[in-house]
């Protein structure tokens, strides 16, 4: 979804979410961000997860699985 001006992302999650409650009828439970999301934690009746800093236990797994 685009919008025509830089909105700030705490306002744009509840636009966002007319598109599926239109397609199936239902609003979404739960709801994951990117780190950068600086807005509310739940949306009408949207629980909003924001994704965690990995730790660097996490990040070496991810290393070591490529090679």
């Amino acid at each position: 979804m685009t919008f025509s001006t830089n909105l700030y992302d705490g306002h744009t999650l509840k636009d966002v979410f007319t598109q599926p409650r239109e397609l199936t009828g239902r609003t979404p439970k739960t709801a994951t961000v990117d780190r950068g999301y600086k807005g509310k934690k739940m949306v009408e009746e949207t629980l909003v997860n924001i994704l965690k800093t990995p730790t660097k236990e996490r990040q070496r797994l991810s290393k070591a699985k490529k090679t």
